[in-house]
């Protein structure tokens, strides 16, 4: 008998932030790299995502909230679960 974890699905924020991370961010960040070294992404990557429509915006909804209250296009959504 094989003893599996049950499949775990991805969050919104953890959907959006792999979306995301496969655009290049204007910080020099390729296409595949976070922003940060530790997994965080641009708030503008996000924001050049939802205007391709690759984010929803309740996904992006999400993101903001992340943000906080206070932000701005280089504010970092950290890396890890969401």
């Amino acid at each position: 008998m094989t003893n599996t974890l049950p499949e775990r699905s991805a969050s919104p924020l953890e959907l959006a932030r792999e979306t995301a991370r496969n655009i290049p961010c204007d910080c020099g960040a390729r296409a595949g790299y976070a922003c940060d070294g530790r997994g965080g992404i641009h708030l503008a990557r996000f924001a050049s995502a939802r205007r391709e429509g690759r984010v929803t915006e309740a996904s992006m909804a999400v993101v903001l909230a992340a943000a906080g209250d206070v932000f701005t296009p280089w504010t970092i959504i950290p890396g890890g679960a969401g």
